[in-house]
């Protein structure tokens, strides 16, 4: 009897009872699943309630208030019984009553919702934590039956050639799986990555429209407050183009396929010719650049966000790609768990316990 031979022949009773574990639990990862849904659709339907009832408390407020008002109002009824209108008083007294009454009858029907979904939701909570146990003991029993598996046939195994056979597509499912899962990170940084840059070149794109505003100010006899802000709003500006463009070097380190989209240039103004001398020839050249510097900010912006775009639909492939990746190595392990389960049934099959005499 080869190795491999007698250690199926030693674990089969392991074996049998880890596939037993399974099969009792093959139904707890989907009934999890479900719980948490129906979880949340009662979780969902609580808080409207809530909220009606918080409607229906200020409802019951208003109508009681109207309803003693003229139940306890000695002035009112004696003035609507001087003007003989004693009959109107008492239908606009019984009206208020009876708006009151079923304001509050709204209200207990309300809270008797309520109380029913809180005692559904208690119990779903307490199903829940039983699917949850079902669900760690199917992990913990397939698990194990892997390591069982793994321990027995890892290698070749001349005398089951058809489990060496199904060895290798897990093998090539796993690398395979594996390597997306690096590209996947890597571009869902980069996306990350891009994303703050788009929210940067937000920073930049409002920068410049306030220095074109405060520079059109200048032109308009704005001053030296108008050029200290206009260079404040170009300094901040070129400190957000920065970030723009340092964070999108961070994303081509990430994701090769990521576009450069600088150089980026703002206009910088000069201490001397738009303060000390300022004029309005200065002015209006110092505004030109300023336009420029902002079209020059727009285009960069709408290349960073096709850039952006570019990076999503990769990334939206590769999650693909990885449930598609999953998706066959599940089935190249579940075959290769099939073939081993039939060596261990072969096995068993050929070596019978030995009979004993009780």
């Amino acid at each position: 009897m080869s190795t491999a031979t007698e250690q199926i022949a030693s674990a089969g009773p392991r074996n049998a009872k880890l596939l037993s574990v399974l099969a009792e639990t093959d139904y707890a990862p989907a009934a999890l699943k479900q719980q948490i849904a129906f979880i949340k659709d009662l979780q969902a339907s609580l808080k409207q309630t809530d909220a009606h009832i918080a409607k229906l408390n200020q409802s019951v407020q208003k109508e009681l208030k109207d309803h003693e008002k003229y139940r306890d109002s000695t002035v009112k009824r004696f003035a609507y019984r001087i003007g003989g209108k004693k009959e109107k008083f008492e239908e606009k007294a019984s009206k208020e009553e009876r708006e009151y009454f079923e304001a509050v009858i709204a209200q207990k029907a309300a809270e008797d919702e309520r109380t029913m979904l809180r005692g559904q939701l208690e119990e779903a909570q307490k199903v829940k934590t039983q699917f949850e146990s079902a669900v760690e003991t199917h992990r913990q029993a397939q698990e194990e039956l892997s390591e069982l598996y793994e321990g027995i046939f890892a290698g070749p195994t001349p005398d089951f050639p058809e489990e060496d056979a199904k060895e290798l597509p897990v093998y090539e499912a796993e690398r395979r799986r594996d390597e997306i899962q690096t590209k996947l990170t890597r571009v869902s940084q980069a996306v990350n990555v891009l994303q703050e840059a788009q929210r940067a070149m937000l920073v930049c794109r409002d920068q410049m429209l306030t220095a074109l505003d405060y520079s059109t100010y200048d032109i308009f006899g704005g001053g030296t407050f108008a050029d200290l802000a206009e260079r404040n709003a170009l300094s901040r500006a070129t400190t957000a183009a920065a970030r723009a463009m340092g964070l999108v070097q961070q994303a081509r380190r990430l994701d090769s396929n990521v576009q450069p989209f600088g150089p980026l240039q703002i206009a910088q103004g000069n201490f001397l010719s738009d303060v000390v001398f300022d004029n309005i020839f200065t002015d209006l050249a110092f505004h030109d650049k300023i336009k420029e510097s902002a079209a020059d900010v727009e285009r960069a912006s709408s290349r960073l966000t096709q850039q952006n775009k570019q990076a999503l639909q990769r990334q939206e492939g590769l999650r693909k790609d990885m449930q598609a990746s999953e998706k066959e190595l599940k089935r190249a392990r579940d075959e290769l768990q099939k073939v081993r389960q039939d060596a261990f049934e072969k096995v068993a099959a050929s070596h019978p316990p030995p009979y004993s005499e009780e």
